[in-house]
């Protein structure tokens, strides 16, 4: 897994003001950040969708995130939990066809 490239995710909903938002983007993206940091990951890149809710499949960051795993430019996405990157369609998992790892279920 250590020579493998990782995506970062991270999404926030429509709750709480645009300071809110950006501030909880901010944490998720910092301690994704520190996670492939300490464990000496290759990170390819990071996606955000911001005021977005969960099951809402038309994210920009979620279809380049699904364009560029599909472009095969890395295997692994990295979020700090799952419902950052889908809630509500766990019984549609098979639309993320990449290795998704949540720190919350790791630590």
């Amino acid at each position: 897994m250590k020579n493998e490239k990782f995506a970062i995710y991270c999404r926030i909903d429509k709750g709480g003001s645009k300071e809110a938002q950006e501030k909880a983007i901010q944490i998720q993206r910092f301690k994704l950040e520190q996670y492939i940091k300490n464990n000496k990951l290759h990170l390819h890149d990071i996606y955000e969708d911001m005021g977005h809710v969960g099951n809402d499949m038309n994210r920009a960051g979620l279809k380049k995130l699904l364009t560029d795993y599909n472009a095969g430019k890395f295997k692994f996405v990295l979020v700090t939990n799952t419902d950052r990157l889908f809630r509500g369609l766990a019984q549609k998992k098979d639309l993320f066809p990449f290795c998704i790892k949540s720190i919350d279920s790791i630590e």
